[in-house]
């Protein structure tokens, strides 16, 4: 093995590596963009319940507001 053959292996194997490396990179990020996907569904799944919540607490809360003002009124008469 002379060094011209050496030097070839090497460069083989940097490629390898790089191919690799690319390859790696690609993955990764084709799993961030996934991750990203769900994640921004699940925020939004988040947003929404946490939204048909807030209508239900505020309708709750209208309600409660009105039934403790018609007991009050109840009280008063």
């Amino acid at each position: 093995m002379n060094y011209s053959e050496i030097v070839f292996i090497s460069k083989k194997k940097e490629a390898m590596v790089a191919i690799r490396k690319s390859q790696a990179i690609r993955v990764m990020k084709r799993k961030m963009v996934r991750m990203m996907a769900k994640w921004r569904i699940a925020m939004n799944m988040m947003k929404r319940i946490t939204r048909k919540i807030w209508k239900k607490v505020k309708k709750i809360s209208a309600l409660a507001k009105w039934k403790v003002q018609y007991n009050f009124h109840f009280l008063i008469k």
